[in-house]
C-alpha cells in the first residue's frame, strides 16, 4: 500500500512594514565667509538713547520680533577685499538677507518670518544694495525625546532639553512641526531650523552665504 505524500502549505511571509522615513531638519549655519567684516551701526547712539551704546537684539530672552527703536539700523558697509556681499550675513541676534533672500523667504514660509529694513552707507567701488534683519518668529516644542539622544541640559526656562552639539542627535516630530518651514527651539531660541524641502529650495536658488547641519547628525 502506497501512502500518499502529505500535503504541506509553506506559510506565506508578510512583506515586512517599513517604518516611515524620518523627515530631517537642519540648523541654518553662516560660512566663514558670510560673517560681516567691518560692518559698523551708524546709529548707535539714536538707537539706544538711554546708554548710547547697545546690540540690536529681541525685545525679551523668550521674546521674538525687533525692539521698537526709533528710526531704522543704519550700516556702512566697508569695501572688503576679494568678498562680497551675500544673501545671508550673519550679525549678533539676527541675520543680514538681501533684498532677494526676502523675496525668496516671504514666498516660501511667510508665516514663520519677520523683517526689518535698513539703512546702509558703502564705500567707493560697492553698488548701492537693500539688506533686511531676519528673524525667525515661529517657535515650537517639536523635539521628539524618545528618539533624540545625547547630553541632556536645562534650558534657561527650567526645561530638559538636547543643545545643537557634537555627538547630540536631535529628532523632531513632523506632526508638532506641521507646515512649518522655519522654526527655533521653544528650549533653546539661538538656533533657526528649516526642514529638508527649504533647504533644497534655498540651493535652488542660489542663495549664498549660509549652510546647513543635520540635526540627526550631531
Amino acid at each position: 500500500m502506497t501512502i500518499p505524500p502529505v500535503q504541506t502549505e509553506t506559510a506565506k511571509r508578510k512583506p515586512a512594514r517599513k517604518s516611515p522615513a524620518m523627515k530631517r531638519y537642519f540648523v541654518l549655519q553662516t560660512t566663514w565667509r558670510s560673517r560681516p567684516q567691518g560692518w559698523k551701526l551708524m546709529n548707535e547712539a539714536k538707537l539706544f538713547p538711554q546708554t548710547g551704546r547697545g546690540v540690536l537684539m529681541p525685545p525679551g530672552p523668550w521674546d521674538r520680533g525687533f525692539m521698537p527703536y526709533p528710526e531704522a539700523p543704519h550700516f556702512h558697509l566697508p569695501k572688503r577685499r576679494g568678498l562680497k556681499l551675500y544673501d545671508f550675513e550673519s550679525i549678533g541676534n539676527y541675520w543680514i538677507i538681501s533684498d532677494r533672500a526676502k523675496t525668496f523667504l516671504q514666498h516660501i514660509a511667510a508665516s514663520d518670518c519677520a523683517f526689518l529694513e535698513c539703512l546702509t552707507t558703502v564705500d567707493p567701488g560697492i553698488p548701492e544694495t537693500k539688506i533686511w534683519l531676519f528673524e525667525c518668529m515661529t517657535v515650537l516644542d517639536a523635539v521628539d525625546m524618545e528618539r533624540s539622544s545625547g547630553r541632556l541640559v536645562t534650558s534657561a526656562n527650567y526645561k530638559p532639553y538636547y543643545p545643537f552639539l557634537p555627538g547630540n542627535r536631535l529628532v523632531f516630530n513632523p506632526d508638532i512641526i506641521g507646515e512649518h518651514h522655519l522654526f527655533r527651539q521653544d528650549t533653546f531660541h539661538v538656533d533657526i531650523i528649516c526642514d529638508e524641502f527649504t533647504k533644497a529650495a534655498i540651493r535652488a536658488e542660489g542663495l549664498t552665504g549660509i549652510s546647513f547641519a543635520d540635526t540627526a547628525q550631531g
